[in-house]
């Protein structure tokens, strides 16, 4: 008898954390949006977990649904990566996590061939100082260029062409993910 209602707790707790869970996408990952002239849709959401904590929601935006990383880094429309920070962390801490995913995911000629760029992308995250819980960063490439927005406002802008926004989509695209859930739902299963 306690067995059953320590179960039915579990199961009460686990139903009303995808119910929350949904309510986030639905708030923070609208289907679809307007980038610069082009209207771009949700293809997918996933969120990072490390010590069984939730850090944030990953969402991709692209013209049309893709269900692999080829199809995505071979387009150049317009695409936007929003991040939803679901706990606090510190940017030095979120800036040396992205640059072991760079650096998992990328060759040393395709990292010296953007050095510059990749330098100066790790130096603007380093000023955000802390992402705390509720912060949105939307990683845009648009017009040709990358651009960063912070919680829907111009952080920084001319970060880079195509080339450097696709080794940063490499992060959470590339063979050896920071995060194998991420990977998993922003690429959704045709």
């Amino acid at each position: 008898m306690f067995s059953k209602f320590l179960t039915t707790i579990a199961v009460t707790a686990l139903a009303q954390c995808a119910m929350a869970a949904d309510m986030s996408v639905e708030k923070h990952f609208p289907q679809s949006i307007a980038l610069g002239q082009t209207s771009i849709h949700l293809n997918g959401v996933g969120i990072h977990e490390f010590l069984l904590m939730d850090i944030y929601q990953a969402g991709l935006y692209l013209p049309k649904k893709e269900s692999t990383t080829e199809a995505i880094l071979a387009g150049n429309s317009p695409i936007r990566a929003r991040l939803y920070m679901l706990g606090s962390v510190s940017a030095s801490h979120f800036v040396l996590v992205l640059r072991d995913g760079l650096v998992a995911n990328t060759t040393q000629s395709e990292v010296d061939s953007r050095y510059k760029e990749i330098l100066h992308f790790f130096d603007m995250m380093e000023k955000l100082g802390h992402l705390d819980e509720g912060t949105l960063v939307d990683l845009d490439f648009v017009n040709g260029q990358t651009s960063i927005r912070l919680n829907g406002k111009p952080f920084v802008s001319h970060l880079g062409d195509r080339v450097f926004y696709n080794l940063i989509l490499k992060i959470w695209l590339g063979d050896e993910p920071i995060s194998k859930d991420v990977k998993k739902g922003l690429l959704p299963t045709p």
